[in-house]
């Protein structure tokens, strides 16, 4: 019997032409839309393997949802990275945690011209994006998954620079963290406009050894930034043979910085130390009375990048770092800064109802790794109270579950008054794909599921656009 491993990880996806698939249960008629999906794709040629699953070549997936059918294809995004893996069948160029490059020239040029923008997909303002933490982002054409146009949305041209894939968008506007190395190195806040394609620098924060840093905070009037102390230096880029992610390094002794950064003046107002620890994903993050409250998945340490690592993930005696469910409140009147713990379930992937982002909520939707399977990886579906900490959970053993994206119904007012959506990928027996699943939001069951006959890679982030 093949490993759940080699199952999900260790093959290559074929494209898919749209196809109609079969329906079991019956999916609500008022889901009209479209569910994209990115993440990888290939992970390993004939000849080579990435090392880790962060760095794989991206793939897109879309689900046509229409009257209760649903339709479903799936294209690699096409890129100067698809080209040079399918044409040359090697891997060529550096990646996350692979890094086959060994002249310094050709790594510090691929900072500027490489792309292959696997982690999230964003619609703003019609258009559709796939996004990763390099320079170069792609607008898809939404019904062909073509690409069409590269985005440079950084503030400058000469310096090497790491973003995140977890932009706000607010109207025509998206506004990201943008790491700038040099001699001087800088986090800065950007705003770029969808329409004229321009970018202004809000904030910009002199950082002598910068982290890696997944995704920021905002809300009405703040942004935050988390200075985590997994931190590099940054000369090490160029001058070690190392993968990018390799040249970073927990230190332990260190504290975390959270950067609270006014968005009208673009000045640091805060600056507020906590223990240590290590996060992916701001869940949200809003103002209450007096207060900032924002909400994180935490880790003690960095470890969980490790646990990522393919020959990691193919043991079954590793297991995945163990997360909590943590809330920051920060009184900005007292300057004093709080830490809730909502829940002990080990948790990622979080999404929330996102006609509550920067407001006050109540639920949070997770993938989590449960007590009683081998901990592996990310094996059931987690619904959580904000405020009571009760927790749902769904599992099926023969599937993993990807990234659950909530649908609102209607002019509902519950943010768990809805539909959650995600992919599965049958781990015990590969003739059964992998299927779309529909879940009450409520009552957290299964309504409905449509499969697919061939395996989807585990990826990453998703959007519903209706």
């Amino acid at each position: 019997m093949e490993k759940a491993f080699d199952i999900a990880f260790n093959h290559t996806q074929e494209e898919q032409e749209q196809i109609e698939l079969e329906v079991q249960g019956q999916i609500p008629k008022w889901i009209q839309g479209s569910f994209y999906r990115n993440g990888p794709g290939l992970l390993k040629n004939s000849s080579q393997s990435f090392k880790h699953w962060f760095d794989g070549l991206a793939m897109l997936h879309k689900f046509d949802i229409l009257d209760g059918k649903v339709m479903y294809q799936s294209k690699y995004i096409e890129s100067n990275v698809k080209e040079s893996i399918f044409k040359n069948k090697r891997i060529g160029l550096p990646e996350f945690a692979t890094d086959p490059c060994i002249s310094i020239f050709k790594k510090l040029m691929c900072t500027f011209t490489f792309c292959n923008p696997k982690v999230n997909i964003q619609e703003i303002e019609n258009h559709l994006f796939a996004l990763g933490e390099t320079r170069l982002q792609l607008e898809i054409d939404k019904t062909s998954l073509e690409s069409l146009e590269i985005i440079d949305y950084t503030d400058t041209s000469f310096s090497p620079v790491v973003t995140t894939a977890h932009p706000h968008v607010i109207d025509d506007n998206l506004y990201n963290l943008v790491l700038s190395m040099g001699p001087l190195n800088f986090y800065k806040i950007i705003k770029y406009n969808i329409h004229d394609k321009t970018t202004k620098t809000i904030a910009r924060i002199p950082i002598q050894k910068p982290a890696y840093i997944h995704s920021m905070g905002m809300s009405d009037n703040y942004f935050i930034i988390a200075h985590y102390p997994f931190t590099s230096n940054t000369i090490d880029f160029l001058l070690k043979n190392k993968p990018f992610i390799e040249n970073f390094k927990w230190r332990k002794n260190q504290k975390v910085k959270f950067f609270i950064i006014s968005k009208e003046t673009g000045k640091v107002v805060h600056k507020i130390k906590a223990d240590p620890f290590f996060a992916f994903h701001f869940i949200n993050t809003y103002e209450e009375d007096d207060s900032l409250v924002f909400d994180m998945v935490g880790y003690p340490d960095a470890e969980i990048i490790n646990s990522f690592y393919l020959d990691k993930l193919s043991n079954l005696n590793d297991k995945l770092q163990e997360s909590g469910l943590y809330r920051f409140v920060f009184n900005l009147k007292t300057k004093t800064l709080e830490k809730k713990e909502i829940s002990r379930e080990t948790l990622e992937l979080p999404r929330i109802d996102e006609r509550y982002l920067q407001k006050k909520y109540t639920h949070t939707y997770a993938v989590g790794v449960s007590k009683e399977g081998n901990k592996q990886f990310y094996d059931q579906l987690i619904k959580i109270n904000m405020h009571s900490g009760k927790t749902h959970i769904w599992k099926d053993p023969d599937y993993y579950p990807g990234e659950p994206i909530f649908l609102h119904n209607h002019d509902s007012i519950d943010d768990d008054d809805g539909i959650i959506i995600s992919i599965l990928i049958n781990i015990t027996n590969k003739s059964k794909g992998s299927k779309l699943l529909f879940l009450d939001a409520k009552s957290f069951t299964e309504i409905a599921s449509v499969q697919i006959k061939h395996s989807i890679m585990p990826g990453f982030h998703g959007c519903f656009v209706n």
